[in-house]
């Protein structure tokens, strides 16, 4: 715990979120939608009219997401996964630049001390385009990855040879889309990297690329925060009760508010839901892996080994000598070993000769087509 608050303290402003809040808040949905295509595919396996479905499982959950992150963007000034650790988004107005340098330490104690008193609440507009951060751009960047791998499949599946100019201009597209973008995805990885770790060192107030496009910083939740929190809850509260001279139409304003309420339950309850969502995909996966089942499959009794291959009745197999110090196909001697796939021991040449000609064993019938020679030590 000690060391934890002293991670969380590492910075003078107390509202400045430490990394591994960050990381930890940007990774809450990573195991989301696994869970929810599992869902989605356990369900239409039993129900066989919702399995159209399962082909738009991204669309729909991107939808679902979309909702839940309007009402918290709306209601507490930061994403679900930025409220569930405490964290809200502030709007820096006419920042400098991404990366602090020692001139500008004298404006940004300035900004930090204007801040304090505006607590640089965001608007309607960094609300949409929070949006477009957290919904619009990890769809396309899910069908891209999609479209990348399914294309680099199709394109070594074919074995075609490179396009040329006379080539046709899909194929040039396609070669060219699967070439450009690892590079591409590795841009991006790194410039995420880079931020943060300037942010780590405090070279910077933004945490990923996307911030400092939106020019839109996290921080930590203050008392005034959970003020203006409540407001617009009790705000959103009175304008639900603006339906109550409704009541001549009884099953419109039923309706309503049984609307209304589902809405806010789901809204207001679903860090249980989706935690409760999480960690039971995450035990489903662990219950169903290889390592679980592997202390049960090491308490069965081990199969015993298979019997010898035995000689065939037909008329046309050899039959077995007295002594197993003799070939079954010259019935003389063995002098230089080898065998077939069946086991049995025979001259080098007897078998070697015969497997080439008859392409099986020559005591059980069954097909061969190698020979291998047996050394004596």
């Amino acid at each position: 715990v000690k060391m934890s608050m002293f991670l969380t303290n590492l910075s003078a402003d107390s509202t400045r979120p430490s990394l591994f809040e960050l990381i930890a808040q940007d990774r809450l949905f990573a195991d989301l939608f696994p869970a929810f295509r599992y869902i989605i595919n356990a369900v239409a396996t039993n129900h066989p009219r919702i399995q159209p479905l399962v082909t738009y499982t991204s669309e729909a959950y991107h939808i679902l997401v979309y909702f839940l992150e309007k009402h918290y963007l709306w209601m507490y000034d930061g994403s679900f996964s930025e409220s569930f650790y405490g964290l809200r988004r502030a709007h820096l107005g006419d920042y400098p630049s991404s990366f602090s340098d020692d001139d500008d330490d004298e404006s940004k104690t300035n900004i930090d001390e204007n801040s304090t008193t505006n607590r640089m609440l965001i608007t309607d507009s960094d609300r949409r385009k929070a949006i477009l951060q957290l919904i619009v751009f990890p769809y396309l960047r899910s069908k891209l990855e999609t479209l990348y791998l399914r294309t680099k499949e199709d394109l070594e599946y074919e074995d075609a040879p490179p396009p040329t100019r006379r080539s046709s201009l899909r194929i040039w597209l396609r070669y060219s889309f699967v070439k450009l973008y690892p590079y591409i995805h590795a841009l991006y990885q790194g410039s995420c990297f880079v931020f943060q770790l300037a942010y780590l060192f405090e070279k910077t107030i933004f945490y990923s690329p996307f911030l400092w496009v939106l020019n839109q910083k996290l921080q930590r939740v203050s008392r005034d925060d959970l003020i203006d929190c409540e407001e617009r809850m009790r705000t959103r509260a009175a304008l639900f009760k603006l339906f109550q001279p409704l009541r001549a139409i009884g099953f419109f304003r039923k309706f309503l508010e049984i609307i209304g309420r589902l809405g806010y339950l789901c809204a207001n309850y679903a860090k249980i839901g989706i935690l409760v969502l999480v960690f039971g995909y995450k035990f489903v996966e662990w219950f169903y892996s290889a390592e679980s089942q592997s202390g049960s499959n090491q308490s069965l009794p081990v199969p015993p080994p298979p019997g010898p291959a035995q000689p065939s009745e037909l008329e046309s197999a050899e039959g077995l000598p007295r002594s197993p110090d003799n070939c079954p196909i010259c019935k003389d001697p063995i002098s230089n070993p080898a065998c077939d796939s069946s086991g049995f021991v025979y001259h080098y040449t007897c078998i070697f000769n015969y497997v080439e000609r008859y392409h099986r064993s020559p005591v059980t019938l069954n097909p061969c087509h190698e020979v291998r020679k047996i050394y004596e030590s």
